[in-house]
């Protein structure tokens, strides 16, 4: 095992250190712009897998469908009933709709009512909390990681780096004997405990690896989860409603499916009621009012106005954070069959504790960015994605046969320094083929000349003190400032001032306009105090506040 683990840090350094290098020098070459592509065995899958998403939506044409719908009523409750039609050809639907459409009433010609029950959520892994915490606060997973940590620190919650959803017998008897006092912490009624039994949904001892689900601790500490912020407190209700969830009633629903008739053309509508919540109490999840149906008998006639819908279909989404981490650990439903049960064993690329530091790193090198919870490509990530198509580093293939290898080293079936040097034969291999995928990938003419054109992402605008070079956006080691690239100018804008980090936006409008055209909102005083005010560069061209417009 120690073997293995070597191997797999020494590998990694390998491509890292060799490949980073080689992928920087070639493609500034291409863009025209000095920066560094980090190239990795986990991120640069990762990042492919964004770029194919990204050009599924591009590619995407919509088109219109049209449907026949029905705005139906009886006592006054409103509902809506429909065809089992989806045609692209609108003389299709009008030719049916011509049957129908003075029609105003549907006889009821046939109603289904299914009682069904679902169980309560697994409990939490690590990706699954980062997966529902971006979901429901879009809090980045990193984040999530960063919060859980700190209960775990706190003895609120077990150990979150685990990537399990079970727990052993041993962990539910402490939760068991436990459950009144975790009640009380809520006032949660202990009419709603049903089933306190060991089942395998919750409770499976030969799941359990290294570390067993996220769940609650044997003490039920009020005074520290009252101490607790706003997100930390989310973040421990989460796990705490996962945890108990698994003792309380099922949540019971009726289902039903009205079948109507109009004029020989038969429409349909679905409602749902809920019976019993159950333990989607403690998830503040109440009944659907929109999915009631009023009540309704076979043969009688209610009110219904057919008309045509038309809709166009829809691109597939960008992905958001929580989705990558997903994405990453069940990536086997993108390879072959054989590939897949590979990746389901090593659980997809990365690790439950890495995966959220990947997509940081991925943040990091300027391959994405984040607005409004939705994963983008910059144009520097869909170079570098486009650059490595075609190749294992485009792949989680890669990562799938790496682990397949390095597992045999821990069972003797295979030795380091093969391993070693088969990840070096990938390496030269990759740099003698380097060239002719650029060319394959459209990167490059015939001749080598590059075909690609795209601004260095880093640049911000002409420098207004020099007006010789321009202002680039550098991450050094004590944070991010912006700096003329004129040596002699000596210009910079660092990015926390006053006690606050300003955005590239008002980076933009200092170099471009001199200030600020709004207040900038959350500077902090030496005592803790937060105003808002304009920004200048003065006649030396360093950044100064003003807070009366005139000033400006």
């Amino acid at each position: 095992m120690f073997q293995e683990a070597k191997a797999r840090m020494l590998s990694d350094y390998l491509i890292g250190m060799n490949l980073s290098p080689l992928y920087s020098i070639k493609l500034s070459k291409i863009a025209d712009f000095n920066t560094i592509f980090g190239v990795g065995r986990v991120q640069t899958p990762t990042l492919s897998m964004i770029y194919h998403r990204q050009i599924e939506i591009e590619n995407f044409k919509s088109e219109p469908f049209f449907e026949i719908h029905a705005d139906c009523s009886k006592d006054s409750q409103q509902f809506t009933a429909k065809m089992k039609l989806k045609e692209k050809d609108k003389a299709v639907a009008d030719k049916i709709f011509e049957d129908i459409k003075l029609k105003d009433y549907a006889t009821v010609k046939d109603i289904k009512r299914t009682q069904k029950q679902k169980q309560a959520p697994k409990l939490h892994s690590l990706s699954t909390l980062q997966t529902k915490a971006n979901t429901l606060w879009r809090y980045s997973p990193k984040e999530t990681l960063a919060i859980v940590q700190k209960l775990y620190e706190l003895k609120l919650v077990s150990y979150p780096r685990t990537d399990c959803q079970y727990i052993t017998e041993q962990e539910f008897q402490y939760l068991d004997q436990n459950l009144e006092s975790y009640l009380n912490m809520f006032n949660i009624s202990s009419e709603l405990i049903d089933n306190r039994s060991m089942r395998k949904r919750f409770v499976n001892n030969s799941a359990v690896q290294e570390h067993y689900a996220i769940i609650l601790t044997k003490t039920a500490d009020v005074e520290k989860v009252n101490m607790l912020s706003d997100k930390e407190r989310n973040i421990y209700e989460e796990i705490y409603n996962t945890t108990i969830a698994m003792f309380l009633k099922e949540h019971i629903y009726e289902e039903t499916d009205v079948e109507l008739i109009i004029d020989d053309h038969y429409f349909y509508s679905r409602g749902k009621v809920d019976k019993q919540l159950g333990w989607k109490e403690l998830f503040n999840q109440k009944e659907n009012t929109e999915s009631i149906l009023p009540e309704m008998n076979i043969g009688e006639m209610i009110k219904a106005k057919p008309f045509i819908y038309e809709g166009m279909t829809q691109p597939p989404s960008l992905y958001t954070e929580g989705q990558l981490i997903n994405l990453m650990k069940n990536c086997g439903k993108l390879l072959e069959d054989e590939d897949t049960e590979i990746l389901k064993e090593v659980e997809g690329i990365g690790t439950e504790a890495t995966r959220a530091d990947v997509i940081e790193k991925i943040k990091q090198h300027d391959y994405i960015t984040t607005k409004k919870n939705k994963v983008m490509l910059t144009d520097k990530g869909r170079l570098l994605a486009k650059s490595v198509q075609g190749t294992l580093l485009s792949s989680p293939e890669m990562t799938a046969k790496w682990e397949a290898s390095l597992k045999k080293i821990s069972s003797e079936e295979q030795t380091l320094d093969n391993f070693i040097k088969n990840t070096i034969k990938y390496i030269l291999h990759q740099m003698k083929q380097i060239d002719s995928d650029f060319k394959k990938n459209q990167l490059v003419d015939n001749t080598g000349q590059s075909v690609v054109k795209i601004d260095d992402p880093n640049v911000i605008g002409d420098c207004p003190k020099c007006k010789e070079s321009v202002v680039k956006k550098i991450k050094g080691k004590k944070g991010v400032f912006y700096a003329c690239q004129n040596k002699k100018c000596k210009f910079v804008i660092f990015k926390n001032i006053f006690g606050k980090n300003i955005s590239t936006t008002v980076v933009k409008e200092l170099i471009n306009h001199g200030r600020t055209k709004h207040k900038v909102k959350g500077f902090v005083s030496k005592k803790g105090k937060t105003y808002d005010a304009f920004v200048k560069l003065n006649n030396e061209y360093k950044v100064t506040l003003f807070f009366d417009n005139k000033e400006g």
